[in-house]
């Protein structure tokens, strides 16, 4: 992440701030420069690790999140996914549906002397005649 673009980057800090993560899988993802929104305060889940920081060449070392963010964001993949899914399907029914019905409707249009026998009752359920 350290080598992308500067839109990456910022999306990758926003993220980390927001989620209390650091990295996509690792904080090695940073390559040694880690981003301020990495650095964990106390009372959180913490990790040392060596860093350099900014117009220095020595490592020094802070603490960060220990959580990539990675399977922080999966669920909210997945849930998308899940809804994406679920819109698709039921406009698939919608949809055959509506071709049944116009099917329907298209029939009863060309033949419309004949009895409608799609939607009738059978005959079975009528009382018997009296004696």
């Amino acid at each position: 992440m350290d080598e992308a673009s500067q839109d990456v980057k910022d999306m990758g800090d926003e993220l980390q701030r927001e989620l209390h993560c650091c990295g996509l899988f690792s904080y090695k993802d940073w390559e040694g420069n880690i981003p301020d929104s990495c650095v964990c305060t106390e009372g959180q889940e913490c990790q040392r690790v060596s860093s350099r920081v900014l117009l220095q060449a020595r490592l020094l070392p802070i603490s960060i999140y220990s959580k990539p963010c990675f399977p922080i964001i999966v669920p909210y993949i997945l849930l998308v996914v899940d809804i994406m899914i679920g819109v698709v399907f039921a406009l698939a029914v919608l949809a055959i549906l509506g071709t049944t019905l116009s099917s329907i409707m298209i029939h009863q249009m060309r033949y419309p002397a004949r009895p409608a026998t799609v939607l009738t009752v059978p005959a079975i359920f009528t009382t018997a005649p009296p004696k």
